[in-house]
């Protein structure tokens, strides 16, 4: 109805890139970015980051940030996209401080406290992020939010795995594994295997490592 919604565009390019089709996405992100001159700085901004992190640019994507958060401090969704592309480029603490934002204007918002845990761990600082996975985990099962569930019992299975709590770890892992399982979440299947493969070599039980790769190949063929 609206060949010239830029917006639209950009919208359709995130889902093909969630959809891990490259190509598509940056197709769209394209016509989005060549239709956005006329837009207001504000989506402008947007279009821009969102294109920057379809074409794989992260200092792009995390300039166009910056320009939209300054222009809209309280968009809490911009914040969290702006901490993920610093994770992405191992920044943890401009990550943190962005987090820390949104946290600070919404304490439940599960996905944040999941991507604060996630950066704790990747900082090689697991212990402290137990706290925030916990009480991600605990609003997700309120929630009764199974995608959130399995991403953070994941993550509590490598935070307990570097605290070398390997009866922990699999736990977690255990339960992550049958919750992606259960929603149909392929990749989120094939990392947490993955991860109980790693598990089960570091203690010796080269069998059960052998059936969960075999089960890691099995999702990827």
């Amino acid at each position: 109805e609206d060949p010239k919604f830029a917006m639209a565009f950009a919208k359709l390019a995130q889902t093909y890139s969630r959809l891990g089709n490259d190509a598509k996405a940056q197709q769209a992100s394209r016509t989005a970015v060549d239709l956005s001159s006329t837009l207001p700085e504000q989506d402008r901004y947007l279009i821009e980051a969102n294109h920057g992190r379809i074409m794989h640019e992260t200092d792009k994507a995390i300039a166009a940030y910056e320009n939209l958060t300054k222009v809209s401090p309280g968009d809490i969704d911009a914040q969290l996209a702006l901490a993920g592309l610093y994770e992405d480029a191992a920044r943890f603490d401009d990550a943190r401080k962005r987090l820390d934002k949104v946290l600070a204007a919404d304490p439940k918002y599960v996905d944040a406290l999941y991507a604060r845990g996630r950066v704790e761990i990747k900082d090689g600082k697991s212990d402290a992020a137990l706290d925030f996975l916990n009480t991600g985990l605990s609003l997700a099962i309120k929630l009764d939010n199974k995608q959130e569930k399995g991403n953070i019992l994941n993550a509590l299975g490598i935070a307990y795995r570097s605290l070398g709590k390997t009866d922990d770890a699999l736990s977690s892992l255990q339960q992550a594994l049958e919750i992606r399982k259960s929603i149909g979440d392929e990749r989120g299947t094939e990392l947490t295997l993955g991860n109980i493969a790693g598990i089960q070599d570091e203690l010796g039980n080269s069998k059960a490592a052998l059936r969960s790769e075999e089960h890691t190949s099995e999702l990827q063929s």
